[in-house]
């Protein structure tokens, strides 16, 4: 039972041999993809799409990252491979090797190589758990620089994306440079390509119509020559037109003849409606005095109160004719003061 789970160089060389083969295979593979990449590329900018072109781009130097990476991974195979008789005679990592298996350990699980994990699987039984904890974690440096920046999931910078946008451009003699002053700050080349926000998408999508999107112009409306302030008198405060400061620094308010005078202000604008003068003395109607209600009679015990007086009528001057109206009231006056009387 403890063979089964011992080391056994006859199943590591063999997947070494097996993993440079298969990186041969990725690598052409890779670049078929790069070159049918770059050919969208170049047709992105040359139709001014450049976000998408980005977002292309960003997979074609993900696509070199990963075929550098396969490149020294295949370099450490071959190695690995021809000092298989040191490894298998030594008990213990050898120095000069300790960087090589710490690498193949690291790399088995980020790679699209199956014959990877029978690597690792190998080296482990050779050098135990503790020597792979210490590759996973790469303590004091012991994998491979280049190959954990290649073999990253974090996105390229803004700059690479931009100079590879660049070298596709001259390649395919389009005439596309990007902003140099903006990509030569230490942020873009540190961070990656922000998102898209859409600036090259143009409207009108497959009916190619952008006329309806296009804001017409404003029209001015002409103004009325009479009544429209000139810009020296607008643009002016009026306390800078003779109107001298109060004892606090505040400018008072203009008198109507101040107002009056700067060019171009109406009546209109002074205090709204002109002021029309009369057109002559006010013609007095005749009063009419207001009718007068009549009483009803007070009843004091049963017995009514004597009606008011009636106005008296002043005689008939000697040889005026007698008014019949007249005539009939002196009458009925003698009547009343008959009543009285009884």
């Amino acid at each position: 039972m403890s063979f089964l789970f011992a080391f056994n160089p006859d199943k590591l060389k063999p997947n070494l041999k097996m993993s440079v083969h298969r990186i041969n295979i990725k690598k052409q593979k890779a670049a078929a993809i790069a070159a049918k990449q770059k050919k969208e590329i170049a047709a992105l900018l040359r139709d001014g799409k450049e976000e998408k072109a980005r977002i292309r781009t960003e997979a074609v130097i993900r696509s070199d990252f990963q075929v550098e990476a396969y490149e020294i991974i295949e370099l450490l195979c071959e190695l690995l491979s021809e000092r298989m008789n040191l490894v298998t005679s030594e008990k213990r990592c050898p120095l000069d090797l300790r960087e090589c298996i710490s690498t193949l350990i690291w790399c088995a699980n980020r790679t699209e190589i199956p014959e990877m994990k029978e690597v690792k699987t190998q080296l482990v039984k050779k050098y135990g758990s503790e020597f792979e904890k210490a590759a996973m974690q790469n303590l004091n440096g012991c994998v491979n620089e280049r190959v954990i920046v290649k073999l990253n999931v974090k996105p390229p910078n803004a700059f690479l994306v931009h100079s590879y946008m660049k070298e596709i451009a001259i390649a395919n003699n389009i005439d596309w440079s990007p902003l140099e002053e903006d990509m030569t700050s230490l942020e873009n080349r540190v961070e990656a390509m922000p998102a898209p926000t859409g600036f090259s998408v143009e409207p009108g999508g497959v009916s190619q119509i952008p006329q309806p999107y296009q804001v017409p112009m404003a029209t001015q409306v002409p103004q009325n020559p009479s009544t429209a302030i000139p810009e020296s008198s607008s643009t002016q405060p009026l306390h800078n037109k003779g109107v001298p400061p109060d004892n606090f620094g505040l400018p008072q308010a203009p008198t109507e003849a101040q107002f009056a005078s700067v060019p171009g202000v109406s009546q209109m604008d002074i205090g709204g409606l002109p002021q029309v003068p009369p057109a002559g003395p006010a013609v007095q109607a005749y009063p009419v005095a207001p009718p007068q209600q009549q009483q009803p009679p007070t009843f004091t015990q049963g017995v009514p109160q004597a009606p008011p007086e009636m106005p008296q009528v002043p005689p008939a001057a000697p040889g005026a004719s007698v008014d019949k109206t007249s005539a009939g009231l002196d009458d009925l006056q003698a009547r009343l003061d008959a009543l009285q009387k009884k």
